[in-house]
């Protein structure tokens, strides 16, 4: 903490240049920990068990800022329960909420604040980060020389928070433009095939026009009312495991190093081969309280072997002088299927799979799935109307 406060016109230039900039504001938080009193600043969303909890901190050990995020166990304690009655836009002080022994005795108070010699907090609530169950805003530590001072470093978060609204406000509007959504959303309206959009959540936010019909189909997957639209599979035991593999890849967006699954099949109620789908991270958002909106943070690429034909008009047999049935064979290795899902989603044995394969990789001069991949998944699309019933 500085011997001296920073003049109010820099911490609010800092916070309105976070406000255009995102990644700025953990040196804006920095700032403002400076001007208010404290030993560091926190922006910081604590979510309901079915969301992800965000936070961004200025001066603060990134260690235990990560433990924090990681285990969250540490936000059930006084001061994230308790301040949720702190009234929005005036700030509050957690000793007058919450009794400072009652926290002592917390895992919260010995792994992380101990450590950083943090007694008590200044906090200003958010409303649209304390909806429902959740919660958060912004928070000021205090060491305990701070927190003999904590009616002046309130008053002073005080004077900022119609600036700290305004900015974060306006960083939150900024998500869907400067997180990629925009261009995101067109590239999914130019893919031949099959392609949604989920949030942080595992809602749905976008389908692009072949994955409009086949959610309309109804026919394996399609898209439940449940806490916003979720995929639904036909099976409740398929619906699980479309679950898992939503949140498996949620979980990769956020941890590059968490464990991912291939492709999956979804059977069809009206006896067609099953759909393949692919569900893939996307990268993190460039801000972490993005997270707490509708920021798309998961892909899902659905085939349906059954439309396969579409590839064949689009004249991928003429052109490599593959047969109809290697050409479906070769469209599902390139959308990521295995040779026992490319069987079973074709009603035939993995070794005529096989074969066929072989002989695309004959026709083809290529050597590898991955190399045949990339050569189909450059062939366009037919118009849907050119597509056999």
């Amino acid at each position: 903490m500085g011997t001296t406060h920073p003049p109010l016109r820099k911490v609010i230039d800092a916070i309105y240049a976070a406000a255009a900039s995102p990644e700025g504001w953990s040196d804006a938080l920095t700032v403002l920990a400076d001007h208010v009193g404290g030993t560091g600043a926190m922006l910081v969303f604590n979510a309901p068990a079915e969301k992800r909890a965000a936070m961004v901190t200025g001066r603060l050990r990134p260690d235990l800022t990560q433990l924090y995020m990681r285990d969250p166990s540490y936000a059930d304690n006084p001061w994230t329960t308790r301040l949720t009655a702190v009234p929005m836009g005036r700030p509050g002080i957690a000793s007058r909420y919450v009794d400072p022994a009652l926290l002592r005795r917390t895992p919260t108070y010995a792994d992380l604040l101990l450590p950083q010699k943090i007694e008590d907090l200044v906090v200003l609530t958010h409303p649209a980060m304390s909806r429902g169950r959740a919660s958060g805003g912004f928070g000021i530590t205090l060491c305990q020389r701070g927190a003999e001072r904590a009616d002046d470093a309130a008053r002073r978060l005080g004077r900022l928070a119609p600036h700290l609204y305004r900015c974060l406000e306006i960083s939150l509007r900024m998500a869907p433009y400067a997180d990629g959504r925009a261009q995101l959303d067109a590239v999914l309206q130019a893919m031949p095939g099959a392609a949604l959009l989920l949030d942080g959540a595992g809602r749905l936010l976008l389908a692009n026009p072949p994955a409009e019909a086949v959610l309309r189909a109804a026919d394996g997957l399609t898209a439940g009312a449940d806490g916003g639209l979720r995929l639904v599979a036909s099976l409740p035991a398929e619906t699980r495991l479309l679950s898992r593999r939503v949140a498996e890849a949620l979980a990769c967006s956020a941890d590059a190093e968490e464990a991912l699954s291939g492709p999956f099949l979804l059977s069809r109620p009206s006896g067609r081969p099953p759909l393949l789908l692919t569900v893939l991270p996307l990268p993190p958002s460039a801000f972490p309280i993005w997270h707490m909106g509708s920021s798309p943070r998961a892909l899902v690429l659905v085939t349906d072997p059954n439309a396969l034909r579409m590839v064949e008009a689009a004249g991928l047999c003429a052109v490599l002088g593959l047969t109809p049935a290697e050409a479906r064979v070769a469209t599902l290795i390139a959308a990521g299927a295995s040779v026992p899902q490319a069987a079973s989603a074709l009603c035939v044995s993995p070794t005529t799979v096989k074969t066929q394969l072989s002989s695309c990789f004959e026709k083809t001069g290529l050597r590898s799935q991955m190399a045949l991949a990339r050569l189909i998944n450059g062939f366009p699309g037919a118009p849907e109307g050119d597509a056999e019933s």
